[in-house]
């Protein structure tokens, strides 16, 4: 939420009316073209995922496979409309990851995790991150799943890198 707003940008419900109508638009023909469930209005969006990432910290320190923790903390929010600011159902999301979700849940408040949270985020705001996903490659940024293409095109290419001015 931090990189969200340093970036400038509008929680949903804040932007004007027609972005909001074709930001509908556009998960619709997203949801078709992937072919995912998709709320298009979820129930708890935004929520702060401070908690959810903490864990997934003590777990990525564990050397623990965390993808499809990953996964599932998104399904929860945009397909199966999950609070992920709610504990026990991040505890739930981990453990059936394959992680031991009270265990990560319990490392949350380690003084260390929360200086790594704070570095990442910091580091991201310095990269001028603005949301997600947000892929580099080769310095170069893509912003949001509607840019895989392009970054497949630019890995596959091995083109030289479009670098942001600053």
């Amino acid at each position: 939420m931090a990189i969200f707003a340093a970036g400038g940008g509008k929680p949903v419900r804040q932007r004007p009316p027609q972005r909001q109508a074709y930001r509908l638009v556009e998960m619709e023909r997203w949801k078709a073209i992937r072919g995912i469930p998709l709320v298009t209005w979820p129930k708890f969006y935004p929520a702060d995922p401070t908690l959810g990432h903490r864990m997934l910290l003590a777990a990525i320190r564990e050397g623990a496979d965390v993808t499809a923790f990953v996964h599932a903390g998104l399904k929860a929010v945009w397909a199966d409309e999950l609070n992920v600011e709610d504990p026990e159902t991040l505890v739930r999301l981990a453990d059936a990851s394959g992680l031991a979700g009270t265990r990560l849940l319990a490392e949350t408040s380690d003084p260390s995790l929360l200086a790594k949270e704070a570095d990442l985020t910091r580091e991201a705001i310095d990269r001028w991150l603005f949301g997600a996903p947000f892929y580099f490659y080769r310095d170069e940024p893509f912003w949001g799943q509607d840019r895989l293409e392009q970054l497949e095109s630019a890995i596959v290419t091995g083109r030289a890198p479009i670098l942001p001015f600053r």
